[in-house]
């Protein structure tokens, strides 16, 4: 029936936002100062990567340009992100961080 579909559905997703409660969690817990600034810069980048893509993306499928696609892959873009801001942090700072 459609709430146990909705039900099944909203799940994966409930799994998402508890990886980026646990990011935070992180972020709050880190003792350690340069290891939570590599953290949050890691992260600020990842979410400025993830949304310009989702703001460009948006745009551009509004105009008829490229195809629709699932708001979830955002969220993988944060994560691609992520990888970015660690690469990033490594070649600024010569360390990757905790994450």
């Amino acid at each position: 029936t459609m709430a146990l579909k909705a039900a099944l559905a909203v799940l994966p997703g409930l799994a998402i936002i508890g990886i980026f409660w646990a990011i935070g969690r992180l972020i709050v817990e880190e003792e350690d100062e340069f290891i939570r600034m590599l953290i949050v810069r890691q992260t600020l980048i990842a979410t400025g990567f993830a949304l310009g893509l989702a703001t460009l993306w948006g745009f551009l499928e509004v105009s008829d340009i490229v195809p629709h696609i699932d708001a979830y892959w955002f969220a993988v873009s944060f994560f691609f992100g992520q990888f970015i801001g660690a690469i990033s942090n490594k070649l600024t700072y010569g360390a990757w961080g905790a994450m």
